[in-house]
């Protein structure tokens, strides 16, 4: 009996006691309080993460609509030079058309150019190059200069006109579209960051 009262009054039981209860406490608050931060900070990341999906979803709907804003003019004015080749076997219809391009043809450039300065926010330097290279280069050098030479001529060839710019439209136009569509990530073998980063994401998830 003294013995176990000698135990108990020791002062290395006593501070072994106090270590237990010291260490329970702190557990106590020490376990919440750090799941609490933990929490807070998966909350952050969330939130972080949810903002730079939405960040991402505006760019690309803008990228979408510029793509829109910007094919329709471009064809608009090259259908207006086809329709001239169309109309050429008659006299009054080849003035008629070329009126018409006169009058339209521009309009239609000056709404080229204005959209086209916006692929400046859009792109890389390389794909606002390829912008300015499509409109400068072959719109208004070779198409709009095509058409102005050809009127000018006696024996101009429309017949000709007609099959070079059917099929150098639908290829200038088009690789273009797809090189823009890359550097958009809008075609399927792309992925935009906020879709690399929510794989990444679940892959750590």
């Amino acid at each position: 009996m003294h013995f176990v009262l000698d135990v108990l009054t020791s002062t290395s039981f006593v501070e072994k006691v106090l270590l237990v209860v010291i260490g329970g406490v702190l557990t106590g608050i020490l376990v919440p309080f750090v799941k609490s931060r933990m929490d807070r900070t998966r909350f952050e990341q969330e939130k972080i993460f949810e903002a730079d999906l939405a960040r991402q979803a505006e760019i690309v709907k803008a990228r979408a609509d510029f793509l829109r804003d910007f094919v329709d003019p471009v064809w608009q004015f090259q259908l207006l030079a086809l329709q001239i080749s169309y109309d050429s076997t008659s006299k009054k219809k080849l003035e008629a058309a070329l009126a018409n391009y006169d009058e339209q043809s521009w309009l239609h450039l000056k709404r080229i150019r204005a959209i086209a300065g916006g692929a400046r926010w859009f792109t890389s330097d390389y794909g606002y190059e390829a912008v300015t290279k499509f409109v400068d280069g072959w719109l208004l050098q070779e198409v709009d200069t095509k058409v102005m030479l050809l009127r000018q001529s006696d024996k101009a060839d429309w017949a000709e006109f007609n099959l070079w710019l059917y099929a150098k439209s639908r290829e200038n136009t088009d690789s273009l579209l797809l090189l823009l569509a890359k550097e958009f990530c809008l075609d399927a073998g792309s992925a935009s960051p906020a879709r690399k980063s929510g794989a990444k994401r679940r892959a750590r998830d």
